[in-house]
């Protein structure tokens, strides 16, 4: 009798869970069909105006020549291509899906908050292979970001998950 009841306790605690997943996608907490971004960091000029003696490309030719973006998660490299339909021309930033941040199961996505080592590159259209490294994520930027969403995903509040990802997923010009 027992292990019914408790069987049927966590039964209803289950099915309070799951509904409660469905509760919080209508009022904006999970939602699987958001869109999150990486932007310049502040600071980084948007536009291709360029003052005298500068090096730098501005964060639109960033967007408009960034083909792969690079990091590194427990010693293997990873490699992300970035398509046109990534690229926010007119926003001057990259899109990317919310299950970067939290999958659609409503868990926290690690791999890419664990990551380090982030570099945008441009890429030789004919050879394929990536030609100069145009901007960077600073690793130090990445590890606070990771303690901080994982402290905000702990105490349930994905829409700080979101957000902190947008604040940490900034790029430099190299």
């Amino acid at each position: 009798m027992k292990k019914l009841l408790l069987l049927s306790l966590a039964c209803a605690a289950l099915a309070t869970s799951l509904s409660a997943c469905k509760k919080d996608a209508g009022n904006g907490k999970l939602d699987a069909n958001a869109k999150v971004y990486i932007s310049p960091a502040p600071g980084v000029r948007s536009l291709d105006v360029q003052a005298a003696g500068q090096t730098h490309l501005s964060a639109i030719e960033i967007v408009k020549q960034a083909e792969l973006m690079y990091s590194t998660l427990d010693g293997m490299q990873l490699e992300m291509h970035i398509m046109d339909l990534f690229k926010d021309y007119k926003n001057v930033r990259f899109v990317g899906s919310s299950s970067w941040v939290i999958m659609q199961n409503g868990e926290l996505e690690t791999n890419l908050i664990r990551a380090r080592d982030y570099l945008f590159t441009s890429r030789d259209a004919q050879k394929l292979i990536p030609i100069d490294t145009i901007a960077y994520i600073p690793n130090a930027v990445m590890i606070d970001a990771e303690i901080k969403i994982r402290a905000a995903f702990s105490a349930g509040d994905f829409a700080a998950c979101y957000r902190l990802f947008e604040e940490a997923f900034v790029f430099k010009p190299t």
